[in-house]
């Protein structure tokens, strides 16, 4: 039998009854049968799960369907983006019915959205990946082709399937940010369906699939963002540079399968602004900042290296809560309840020694004793604060 403690990044957990790796669609339907156990789980790269030490009684599928593909929307479908206007509001999170739009007018939908929210401007084309897919190879993929908005998303190991369920985020980017739509299967249902991100119910690391586990994540489609033209903003592939906050930025058409070399990202967050030397706002060259994500990850430890026991984790444990509609840092609170870099109850398990969020098992313990120094750290927060601190990690079998 396969162990959860193979296929997960914290290296703890029990033995699953039934592994299956189905490697595209047609194996997925003809594998997964609606009067399958209730005890069922879709997996990616085990990055952001915590499975007991109890046999789990039920099945575990693992879709390894890789692909990552750029196209472009047919040359009608380009025209019509380019001239858009507003489609009704689609606010059901999975009850849209595929006939009511065909999928091109619910990215037109979408692409309308991220113009009006003076966001980085979609480009005529898009990433297609299996859920199989590495993240990171895509943010890869992306930021070689020339496309915004992914750089700071570096370094996060999960699948594209996982980083969808969870809604992933980082240095102040989300998935939620590049998701045109997402093609899935319903297990109980046998039906296949296509959405858009607006019926997912994307919210603060968390998305319709993470709550409703009847659904497996296929593949999805992710929007290739042109930049800022240079001469808007006096682009050097070596500097930093700056527009006007709010200005619109020029579409870019892009040439068939090609993209611009000259990617810019919006720097967001205060950490990564001082690891790059620069001030919240500006703009610095994609490759740039992903190679700056991936060093302050590793500072972190939460760049995971199988090799390295010190990065046996599930990265940042617990969310940031929400207090009176206001985002309180998670760290700042466990601080502030005593709890220090490299605190352990028994000597294995302990809170990472570069990272309060992050709890590390390099002994690869129990998953009990995971959840008990979680379990301890929320509740000194709690005394301290008055404030309850959730997991981010989700909790299998316990």
């Amino acid at each position: 039998m396969a162990v959860f403690k193979d296929l997960t990044t914290l290296h703890c957990g029990g033995l699953i009854e039934r592994l299956v790796y189905p490697a595209n669609e047609s194996e997925l339907l003809e594998i997964v049968q609606p009067a399958d156990t209730d005890s069922f789980l879709a997996m990616g790269n085990g990055s952001n799960l915590l499975a007991s030490e109890q046999i789990f009684d039920g099945v575990v599928v693992k879709y390894v369907d890789a692909h990552i593909e750029v196209s472009n929307f047919s040359t009608h479908e380009r025209n019509e983006l380019e001239d858009v206007s507003p489609l009704r509001e689609v606010n059901s999170l999975s009850k849209l019915s595929n006939n009511e739009h065909s999928e091109f007018e619910l990215v037109r939908n979408r692409f309308c959205h991220m113009q009006n929210s003076q966001r980085l401007i979609p480009a005529p084309a898009f990433l297609d990946a299996g859920a199989g897919a590495n993240w990171d190879d895509l943010v890869q993929s992306a930021v070689s082709l020339g496309s915004s908005g992914y750089a700071a998303l570096s370094g996060i190991p999960g699948t594209v399937g996982g980083v969808i369920a969870q809604n992933a985020g980082a240095f102040g980017s989300e998935i939620s940010d590049l998701v045109i739509s997402v093609r899935a299967f319903n297990r109980i249902e046998g039906k296949v369906r296509t959405f858009t991100a607006d019926q997912l119910s994307l919210g603060y690391r968390t998305s319709g699939f993470k709550k409703n586990s009847d659904w497996i994540i296929i593949s999805a489609k992710f929007f290739l963002l042109g930049p800022a033209s240079p001469s808007t903003v006096g682009f050097s592939p070596t500097k930093t540079v700056k527009t006007k906050k709010g200005s619109a930025r020029p579409l870019v058409v892009l040439p068939e399968n090609e993209l611009s070399a000259s990617a810019i990202d919006e720097i967001k967050y205060q950490s990564l602004a001082e690891h790059l030397g620069v001030a919240i706002g500006d703009y610095v060259s994609s490759s740039q900042v992903r190679e700056a994500v991936l060093e302050l990850r590793k500072i972190k430890g939460v760049l995971y290296d199988p090799h390295d026991p010190t990065t046996f984790s599930a990265g940042s444990f617990f969310k940031n809560p929400q207090v009176a509609g206001r985002k309180i840092s998670a760290a700042q609170l466990i601080a502030q309840s005593g709890i220090k870099l490299g605190f352990t109850l028994d000597g294995k398990v302990q809170i990472s020694d570069r990272n309060l969020l992050v709890i590390v098992n390099p002994h690869s313990s129990p998953a009990e004793s995971v959840l008990e120094l979680a379990r301890y750290v929320m509740q000194q927060v709690s005394a301290t604060t008055g404030i309850q601190l959730e997991p981010e990690v989700q909790l299998i079998n316990f």
